[in-house]
């Protein structure tokens, strides 16, 4: 049987708003054993090792801070275009304004999409559809059900 690879994931390490909820976001998913980290430093310096690494086949995700958009940038210039993109600043202001109140709860809100979202490619890449049902994706938003 061929082996399960992870899903890698790289995320913005910006010191904004945003930036810090893209990492937390993707270090938590690499705590939870979800997805393993390719850092942005070694994509933007062209590393070979880490190009090749994304260009293996393995799923990609990408998660942008701020508007700026380093990562999908960087991801350009290094010819990557398959992966799935969350872009934190969009959602952020795309929330209702009443959960604009509370940076906690915007940062749940964002969080509980990205969840919902990658579930199916966690699920599918990592472990058993009944496993992931009785348990939650990511910790930071730990009642809720994707």
């Amino acid at each position: 049987m061929k082996k399960m690879t992870k899903p890698l994931i790289v995320s913005c390490a910006g010191c904004c708003h945003g930036g810090a909820l893209a990492e937390d976001i993707a270090t938590t998913l690499v705590q939870q054993g979800h997805v393993d980290k390719i850092a942005i430093a070694a994509v933007a310096a062209k590393s070979p090792h880490h190009i090749a690494k994304i260009k293996q086949g393995n799923q990609l995700i990408a998660i942008d801070g701020c508007a700026l958009q380093c990562i999908k940038h960087c991801l350009k210039q290094c010819g990557i275009e398959d992966y799935h993109y969350f872009d934190i600043a969009k959602r952020l202001n795309a929330l209702p304004q009443t959960a604009k109140q509370s940076v906690l709860q915007s940062e749940l809100q964002v969080t509980a999409q990205i969840c919902r979202e990658l579930a199916p490619y966690l699920v599918t890449a990592n472990t058993l559809a009944t496993e992931v049902e009785n348990s939650n994706i990511i910790a930071l938003f730990p009642c809720a059900k994707y």
